[in-house]
């Protein structure tokens, strides 16, 4: 029987290691992602919103700070932020 796997190759040659590379790195975005997405399900309040969306954004992009930004009709405010420190 030939059965096909989804995990990705434990053994790489040179010639495709960065796209090997890539790929897990791809793959685990997206379950980080996933688990995000299931966080913010759960949530119940803004401030449990806010907290989950800033770490979030820092984790998955890899930034040194990320900014949660609401609006009222026209007028915007900085509601949260997650930054390094000076």
């Amino acid at each position: 029987m030939n059965f096909q796997s989804s995990a990705l190759p434990v053994i790489i040659s040179d010639s495709n290691s960065v796209n090997v590379k890539a790929e897990i790195s791809y793959v685990q975005g997206m379950e980080h992602l996933i688990k995000v997405i299931q966080a913010l399900s759960l949530a119940r309040t803004l401030e449990q919103i806010m907290e989950i969306v800033r770490k979030s954004a820092r984790e998955l992009t890899g930034a040194d700070g990320a900014s949660f930004v609401l609006r009222n009709g026209d007028q915007c405010y900085y509601a949260d932020e997650d930054a390094i420190a000076n």
